[in-house]
């Protein structure tokens, strides 16, 4: 049985965790002497499911700007999960394949690599918060807090490449 502390502290680290990464939608690409791509083209390498070798690191940078900024979309769900942490797991899921979404589609090598780091991160901490909720009695605080931080980090690597 769940005791509600342990409920509020996994919806509460689910919580955080979007709203952390919501954070990172509004990042725009660096300037680059390269040109950024039209809208169409934007568009097309946001649909593309894998990522032209090719890839400026402009393009790159709008695959991820484009792809948090759909992330951000669910942060309104956020509050909506606060007490149940099936459906905060169930958020932090859908995080997880959004962002795995977006790594797919980068493949300028520099953006690449904080992008892959940054997806590994979430879909472990995806994972660590299901288990979580699986056996509340796992729930290690400390280490949600230690995971939710480097998660950040990660996020804000990603963020700082595409400044």
């Amino acid at each position: 049985m769940t005791t509600n502390a342990t409920r509020f502290s996994i919806a509460a680290a689910v919580l955080a965790t979007v709203v952390t990464l919501t954070g990172c939608s509004a990042a725009a690409p660096k300037a680059s002497s390269t040109p950024t791509p039209s809208a169409s083209a934007s568009a097309s390498a946001s649909a593309s499911i894998s990522a032209p070798a090719s890839q400026t690191h402009a393009e790159a940078c709008a695959v991820v700007t484009n792809g948090f900024t759909s992330v951000a979309k669910l942060q309104g769900e956020a509050a909506s999960v606060m007490n149940d942490p099936s459906k905060a797991a169930a958020l932090l899921k859908k995080v997880d394949v959004a962002v795995q979404s977006i790594d797919q589609k980068v493949g300028n090598v520099d953006v690449k690599k904080v992008t892959s780091s940054a997806a590994t991160a979430i879909h472990d901490y995806a994972a660590y918060i299901d288990k979580a909720i699986s056996d509340p009695t796992s729930i290690d605080v400390t280490a949600v807090k230690s995971k939710a931080e480097a998660l950040a980090a990660k996020f804000q690597a990603v963020q700082a490449e595409c400044a």
